[in-house]
C-alpha cells in the first residue's frame, strides 16, 4: 500500500542522508579537507547559494487557488509554532547555566531547518514538499534573526535589523520564486538547468557538513540530562503539540507532513556557530546538535509513519 512504499521511501531517504553524513564524518577524520574555516565556508556555500537555488526550483508548481490556501495555512502554523517556541523558552531551560541557555533557546526557535528539513520534505513530498518547507521556513527566519539573536545579545530592534532578516538569501529566493510562480514568469533554458543542478547540491553537501561537525568529540559524553532533555523537547514535544493542533483542521496530507516534519527536527547548527561567536557554551551547544541529530535517526522515520496512518 500507499503507506508501505512511503516508509521504505524515507527509510532510504534517510539511509542516502545518513550516508552522506558518514561520509562527511570520515572526510573531518581523515583530515581530508583543509583543516581551518571549512565548516565556515561549506556552511555559507549551502545557506547563501546552495538552498536559495533549490528553493526557486522548488516554486515551478501551477499557481493554483488550493496551492495558495495550503502556503497561507503553512505560513499560519509557522507563526503559531514560532509563537510556542517563544513561550516554551520562558521556562523550559531555566535549570540550564547561563551560558547553555542561548543555544538550547535558540536551537527550539530554529532547528535544522535549512540543511535537514527541506531535503527531507521533497525527498518526501517532491517539489511541493520543498516548497511548503520553504514557506514555512519565512516566519521562522525572521524569528531566528530578531528574538532568537536576543538571546545572546541585545537583539537588533532597528529597522536595518528587521531587514535583514527579509535580506536573508533563502527569504529573497522565496519571494523572488513566489512572484515568478504567480505571475507565470520562466527563466531562460541554460540558466533553470545551472539553478536546478546547483540547487541538487544542496543536500550531499549539507548532510555532508553536518557529519563534518559530528566528528568533533566522543558522543558517549555528550548524552546527558540536558541533551537528552533537550532532544525529547525538540523531537517529540514540539512536533505532537504541532500534530495534535492540526489534527481538528481538514487539511491536505502534504501540508500536514509539511508541518510537522518541520518541527521535528534537530537544533541547527547555526545554534552552535553563534555560541562560539557570542563566547557561550560552545561544546554544549555542539553536544546538543550531535545528539538531537543521532535520535532524530529514530523520531524522523516515526513521524513519518504516524503522518501516514
Amino acid at each position: 500500500g500507499l503507506m508501505g512504499d512511503n516508509v521504505w521511501q524515507l527509510i532510504e531517504l534517510l539511509l542516502q542522508l545518513f550516508l552522506y553524513l558518514g561520509i562527511g564524518f570520515v572526510i573531518a577524520k581523515i583530515k581530508a579537507v583543509g583543516e581551518s574555516g571549512v565548516n565556515t565556508v561549506l556552511s555559507d556555500l549551502v545557506i547563501n547559494i546552495l538552498l536559495p537555488c533549490s528553493i526557486l526550483v522548488s516554486f515551478r508548481l501551477d499557481p493554483t487557488s488550493d496551492l495558495i490556501n495550503m502556503i497561507l495555512l503553512v505560513i499560519a502554523a509557522s507563526v503559531f509554532n514560532q509563537a510556542l517556541c517563544v513561550v516554551i523558552n520562558l521556562f523550559a531551560f531555566k535549570w540550564f547555566t547561563k551560558e547553555q541557555q542561548p543555544s538550547a533557546k535558540y536551537a527550539i526557535v530554529c532547528p535544522n531547518a535549512g540543511f535537514m528539513g527541506l531535503p527531507i520534505c521533497e525527498g518526501i513530498y517532491g517539489l511541493m514538499g520543498l516548497m511548503l518547507g520553504a514557506v514555512h521556513q519565512i516566519p521562522q527566519r525572521i524569528v531566528m534573526w530578531t528574538v532568537g539573536i536576543g538571546y545572546y545579545s541585545k537583539p537588533d530592534k532597528s529597522i536595518k535589523g528587521m531587514l535583514k532578516a527579509f535580506a536573508h538569501p533563502c527569504i529573497v529566493a522565496v519571494i523572488i520564486g513566489f512572484l515568478m510562480m504567480v505571475f507565470g514568469i520562466t527563466l531562460p533554458a541554460p540558466i533553470n538547468t545551472v539553478i536546478t543542478k546547483i540547487g541538487a547540491c544542496c543536500t550531499p553537501l549539507s548532510m555532508m557538513l553536518i557529519g563534518m561537525i559530528l566528528s568533533d568529540g566522543s558522543i558517549a559524553n555528550m548524552i546527558t540530562n540536558k541533551t537528552l532533555y533537550f532532544t525529547l523537547l525538540r523531537l517529540v514535544v514540539m512536533p505532537l503539540i504541532m500534530y495534535t493542533a492540526t489534527l481538528p483542521i481538514h487539511m491536505d496530507a502534504t501540508a500536514r507532513g509539511v508541518i510537522v516534519l518541520m518541527t521535528a527536527l534537530p537544533a541547527g547548527a547555526v545554534s552552535a556557530i553563534l555560541s562560539v561567536k557570542y563566547k557561550m557554551d560552545a561544546e554544549f551547544a555542539s553536544n546538543c546538535l550531535v545528539v538531537s541529530t543521532l535520535f532524530s535517526c529514530i523520531t524522523l522515520p516515526l513521524w513519518v509513519f504516524v503522518l501516514g496512518l
